[in-house]
């Protein structure tokens, strides 16, 4: 019997996505990742920032189910020195006879967040920041919302490419205390200086 084509496109993206890129560095900020089971959807793509930040191999993706309560997924942006593309595993809870989640079920809805670090900013993505490519042979088209499909096979899907920005409320919360801060020293300067010149004032009043 022969294999449908549309397996064995599928099988070859497989094998590459899993043995033929390099792994990426450790994680730093989406750490708690649930255990990796047999139930994986994998979504690749690419990252572009929006605010004039530059994509730094240290930068995060985090994937979550049930409103941002579990991380199913995660990983740094940039694969086999393409700074700009990410390769994601999304793992699915394969044991359904107990109460305790331990990874997404299917049709799940994802939460995507990326995480800069140079700046600690986190910022959670929404339809507005996605865009989608042709799928190449072998990936499953994106569609939204996004969700996670159980299946016994790894299911690949792109190109879910992710544009973002982190000008706003965190932005302004990283920059405002460096400048509250040098205001403070102003302010500091300004009372102990008058409090100087009122003590020398007094000084010399009392000695006339």
């Amino acid at each position: 019997m022969t294999t449908p084509a549309y397996i064995r496109n599928n099988l070859l993206v497989i094998i590459c996505v899993l043995f033929l890129t390099q792994p990426a560095q450790a994680l730093n900020y989406f750490k708690n990742v649930v255990e990796p089971t047999n139930l994986i959807n994998i979504y690749v793509g690419t990252v572009a920032y929006l605010d004039g930040n530059i994509v730094a191999p240290e930068d995060e993706i985090g994937i979550f189910v049930d409103n941002g309560k579990i991380l199913v997924g995660a990983c740094n942006i940039g694969v086999d020195n393409q700074e700009d593309f990410y390769r994601i595993y999304i793992y699915g809870d394969d044991d359904l006879s107990d109460e305790i989640k331990t990874g997404a079920y299917n049709d799940d809805e994802l939460t995507i967040k990326i995480w800069k670090a140079s700046t600690g900013n986190v910022e959670t993505l929404s339809s507005a920041n996605f865009s989608v490519d042709p799928p190449s042979t072998g990936l499953q088209e994106v569609t939204f919302p996004l969700k996670f499909v159980q299946s016994q096979m790894p299911v690949v899907f792109g190109y879910l490419n992710m544009s973002v920005s982190f000008i706003g409320p965190m932005a302004n919360y990283v920059s405002v205390p460096l400048l509250n801060y040098w205001w403070l020293i102003a302010w500091v300067f300004i009372i102990v200086s008058s409090t100087c010149l009122f003590i020398k004032k007094q000084k010399y009043e009392n000695n006339y």
